[in-house]
């Protein structure tokens, strides 16, 4: 995997578990834009929200969370970052066509709303698009960023790591919000040694950095 990329690539293409769709549990993304996403916007007082999708995958959770913005702010210009280890999934993320099965959660009158349909499948219309960007990051080597975003989504990707190397993705991430941010975890997750790091619990699986 040293000496040849490719062999690097086809190890990560198995080892990484890409299993995702628009609004994955939708009552915890309905949570997300009644009671999170109105006061992290009110917060900016008119500037644009600085969002991170972490192990966004092929792009399903980014294009929701731009979705859920546009629908509570439609001039904002807010921005999605969604990053990923595995850069085929990245390359098909920049490129996003997302099948059936990834829209089974999304109502008919969102998908006329924010996305084309052609062919059985569904692009994400220019309104979406423009919110959003790809970039390569691994979450266990590479640096955070200090207080970045105001939302961050890391949703069903630590649950494979061991517990010390949960909680140093924690902290990266405390870090990487701004005061007042607020991180996202799936639903099966949670923060154990949240106290210790810094974080609020202000709702089932979302934890804030105090101001």
């Amino acid at each position: 995997m040293e000496k040849d990329v490719s062999v690097l690539e086809a190890f990560l293409d198995k080892m990484t578990i890409n299993v995702t769709e628009l609004m994955r549990n939708a009552s915890h993304f309905e949570d997300l834009k009644t009671n999170i996403l109105p006061q992290l916007i009110a917060r900016k007082k008119g500037a644009p929200l600085a969002v991170w999708s972490a192990g966004c995958s092929y792009g399903a959770e980014a294009y929701t969370v731009a979705m859920l913005i546009h629908e509570l702010d439609s001039v904002g210009q807010h921005k999605i970052k969604g990053t990923d280890i595995d850069l085929a999934i990245l390359t098909k993320a920049e490129r996003p066509f997302f099948s059936l099965p990834d829209m089974v959660s999304v109502s008919p009158a969102r998908r006329e709303a924010h996305f084309h349909e052609c062919c059985g499948t569904y692009q994400p219309k220019i309104h979406l698009r423009n919110k959003v960007r790809f970039a390569p990051h691994d979450l266990l080597s590479d640096k955070y960023p200090k207080e970045e975003f105001d939302l961050i989504l890391c949703r069903n990707v630590v649950i494979y790591f061991t517990d010390d190397a949960k909680e140093a993705i924690y902290r990266g991430l405390f870090q990487a919000l701004r005061p007042g941010g607020v991180l996202f975890v799936g639903g099966t997750e949670r923060i154990a040694s949240r106290r210790e790091i810094g974080f609020d619990l202000v709702k089932s699986f979302f934890y804030q950095k105090p101001l």
